[in-house]
């Protein structure tokens, strides 16, 4: 239908199953992956190691481009229409970490937080992870979070990554352990 090679089609299945997003099977096909709390817990434990490196080798290695790039981050979180869905501030927050791992110049780093990339946004949209509460607080978060890499300060922005990994691992228990409801009802 889509006059599509087969080739193609199985590299993107074997990135989407890379990045954990869908299980293959052999003789039965793909299938979208489901998130449990089992794999919240091993994601969320892994990114906190993960990125509290990412913060500490960014505040050495970032460069004024690097830093320019997470404080746009922050300028595009402003320029969202209002009101600001969960799926768009997902978005925004899976960039804003991006710019810490690639402002870190670690290569390994970045090839580990992007295999954890894809699942967070998942289980950060999907799961409801991402209430209104978070919407309203993501910016003010997300500044102290830059003002310790602006200033280069390691031990603050390990610190606060951690502080901040921390909460947002409460919120997707939290979220995880209520149903999912629309994102008008949160």
């Amino acid at each position: 239908m889509l006059k599509t090679s087969r080739g193609p089609v199985r590299e993107a299945l074997a990135s989407l199953s890379q990045e954990g997003l869908i299980a293959l099977e052999r003789h039965r096909g793909a299938r979208v992956a489901q998130l449990t709390d089992s794999d919240l817990h091993e994601i969320y434990s892994l990114r906190s190691q993960l990125e509290r490196l990412a913060a500490e080798w960014a505040c050495r290695n970032g460069t004024e481009g690097d830093f320019a790039r997470m404080h746009q981050v922050l300028a595009d979180f402003d320029d969202m229409a209002t009101p600001r869905s969960p799926s768009a501030v997902a978005s925004l927050d899976v960039a804003f970490h991006d710019s810490i791992f690639r402002a870190a110049h670690h290569e390994h780093l970045y090839r580990a937080w992007r295999g954890l990339r894809s699942q967070m946004f998942l289980y950060l949209v999907h799961k409801g992870a991402l209430r209104q509460d978070v919407v309203r607080s993501w910016k003010p978060d997300h500044r102290k979070l830059f003002a310790a890499f602006d200033a280069r300060d390691p031990r603050a922005a390990v610190a606060l990554i951690g502080d901040h990994i921390e909460i947002s691992f409460r919120r997707a228990q939290a979220a995880s352990e209520t149903p999912n409801e629309p994102a008008s009802r949160r």
